[in-house]
């Protein structure tokens, strides 16, 4: 398990790597897609604080469990 200083240096390398990786500068009211499993809560809950103290809309989405995929092949 990792410790809450733990989670927001990883946070701090992830935003890191999302500007690093963009061609062109974040604005005020981007909006910022973050998926997740339910393991990664903590994580999210601390990258989504950064990404509205930026000034940016962040869009949480919890990734779904294999079961709901095989849900949605077997019944839909």
């Amino acid at each position: 398990m990792l410790t809450k200083a733990h989670l927001k240096k990883y946070a701090d390398v992830i935003l890191w790597g999302l500007k690093a990786a963009r061609t062109g500068k974040f604005k005020k009211y981007d909006n910022i897609l973050i998926r997740f499993d339910l393991a990664a809560k903590d994580l999210a809950e601390i990258i989504q604080a950064r990404i509205l103290s930026m000034g940016m809309n962040p869009v949480l989405r919890l990734v779904n469990t294999p079961q709901m995929d095989k849900n949605v092949f077997e019944l839909s």
